[in-house]
């Protein structure tokens, strides 16, 4: 890819009539600080789904190498009612320039479990499978368990091929089992080949002084694992905190820590970002950006939640931005 001139961060909104998909940007980021998303369309919605529960939680969107473009994928569950954050599908689109979308539809990455009316299938991701058995694919993942808090939840997966046809997926498999519920699984590559995964450990307490509710970490040669549970990391993130997307900062210079992390402060209904020289330790949060802190150097758009970002070029930026803001 040509260089990154902006970043575009997409999430949804902070109440149910908000569970939309959203955009933002930040332009040509650097350093480790003064990282500020500007929202586009005057904050409002790019996109609202009219498939499935008509709702966009979680969004994902990265780049397709295979099709070209940018592929979505969300969590589709109720706002509302007896189904309230439940459900075995989720929804997708693709868009080649993030102005234009693609109708979507519903892939169930769960059929065995269609019958249980408390089954979750929370905040999917993908990433290209470099070694495809059948052709150019997508490796698929997200959160699935019972609702109810005393449930283990564990990271799924399972392959699918370039157009996210349903008729394709593979056996679901549990992708993480670290013997404890986890959910808000994000993976990225290393310059080795090596595939880390970011995740959630639910245990703890909704408190500031709980021991867990943060990000962990492991890794493994292949996107389909193994991820053992014996080499998860230290809580990466401060506490309170869920949804990590991660990435390389794209104009990190000498002596500025290449990796960034950005992730949803969930109690108070804001974004902390923290930075590393190394994927697997080392976080430290940027600025006064962890959740219970004030006058953070970063600024991201009001009520944003759980999201991811992506980089885009210079001409796909102008396009971008020349678009929402006419």
């Amino acid at each position: 890819m040509a260089t990154c001139a902006a970043l575009i961060l997409a999430y949804f909104g902070g109440s149910p009539y908000e569970e939309a998909l959203y955009l933002s940007y930040a332009e040509a980021p650097s350093g480790a600080s003064g990282v500020s998303f500007t929202p586009l369309n005057a904050g409002q919605p790019v996109l609202n789904s009219t498939i499935g529960a008509k709702t966009i939680r979680d969004p994902f969107v990265n780049r397709d190498l295979i099709n070209g473009g940018f592929r979505i994928v969300a969590s589709d569950m109720p706002a509302d009612g007896d189904a309230y954050w439940r459900g075995t599908n989720i929804s997708t689109w693709h868009s080649k320039d993030l102005i234009s979308f693609d109708d979507g539809h519903l892939v169930t990455v769960m059929q065995d479990k269609l019958d249980d009316p408390d089954w979750v299938t929370w905040a999917p991701e993908w990433i290209l499978n470099p070694d495809p058995s059948g052709g150019d694919e997508f490796v698929v993942f997200w959160s699935g368990g019972g609702f109810e808090d005393t449930s283990l939840k564990n990271i799924w997966a399972a392959t699918i091929d370039k157009d996210f046809n349903e008729a394709s997926l593979s056996e679901p498999f549990v992708l993480l089992d670290a013997g404890y519920t986890t959910i808000d699984g994000d993976m990225v590559v290393d310059e080795n080949g090596k595939y880390h995964l970011f995740f959630k450990d639910e245990r703890g307490s909704n408190d500031f002084d709980t021991d867990d509710k943060a990000v962990r970490h492991v890794s493994s040669d292949s996107p389909l694992g193994p991820f053992n549970s014996e080499d998860i990391s230290d809580l990466l993130s401060p506490t309170l905190t869920e949804g990590p997307s991660v990435f390389i900062a794209p104009s990190a210079g000498p002596g500025e820590a290449p990796y960034r992390m950005y992730y949803d402060c969930f109690m108070n209904g804001r974004y902390g970002v923290s930075e590393s020289f190394s994927l697997d330790s080392g976080w430290a949060s940027v600025g006064d950006s962890s959740c219970d802190g004030f006058g953070m150097s970063v600024d991201f758009p009001d009520g944003a939640r759980h999201g991811s970002v992506v980089c885009v070029t210079d001409e796909e930026f102008r396009n971008i931005k020349d678009h929402y803001t006419r």
